[in-house]
């Protein structure tokens, strides 16, 4: 069992993710319209690198938190370390921006993408198991947490792939209520959700330490 300092170490580090994934979205939108298509490309290799990020950082929380033994530990850090790093390569591989586009590029970026959000669960998973299943107080409380990811997530995913409301009635939404403008809200109610959670999970940590 891993003897973990609660609030301390390493952890704090995952709290600033939530920010870089917030300022990564932001010189995106300022300079996604730059005339010149290589800064345009890049700034949007740097919006999903930060989604990347943000993702690992959460799952990290999980990890440091929620699952005590050693070899589970550092074997779901070794895989969520090697997803993460493989999409920031991908991404920053495609320097060409004619390649952004590309409909085998655009297929290979999605499935990375969903590999490093659906493995996520695993860890929570096991996280959820380990600390005494689904019926369990202190289960139920990682569940809460996982629900709560999961929600989230599927709202992003279905404003972003539906384009609702906009596809309904073209042109009545183009400045507020479009398709984009619900994902981003979504993305900032899962970051909230996700630095709650994790402050959570200390207070946990503190009140039930690993065993």
């Amino acid at each position: 069992m891993r003897t973990l300092t609660v609030g301390g170490g390493s952890a704090p580090g995952a709290f600033v993710v939530h920010l870089v994934t917030l300022l990564t979205s932001a010189c995106c939108h300022i300079f996604g319209g730059h005339r010149s298509p290589e800064v345009r490309g890049f700034s949007l290799r740097l919006d999903l690198f930060g989604i990347f990020i943000g993702v690992h950082g959460f799952q990290f929380i999980i990890l440091y938190y929620g699952i005590c033994d050693d070899w589970y530990f550092y074997m779901h850090h070794f895989v969520a370390w090697s997803l993460f790093l493989l999409n920031v390569a991908v991404e920053f591989k495609d320097d060409e921006v004619g390649q952004t586009q590309d409909a085998a590029v655009l297929k290979r970026r999605i499935t990375l993408t969903a590999l490093q959000w659906g493995y996520g669960a695993v860890p929570i998973l096991h996280a959820i198991c380990s600390n005494g299943g689904f019926w369990h107080p202190t289960g139920q409380y990682f569940c809460q947490r996982f629900l709560g990811v999961v929600f989230y997530s599927l709202a992003c995913l279905v404003s972003y792939t539906s384009q609702l409301p906009e596809r309904l009635a073209p042109g009545w939404f183009d400045y507020v209520g479009q398709s984009h403008h619900w994902w981003h809200m979504m993305v900032l109610c899962g970051i909230i959700n996700f630095n709650n959670s994790a402050l959570d999970f200390i207070q946990l940590r503190q009140k039930v330490p690993c065993s």
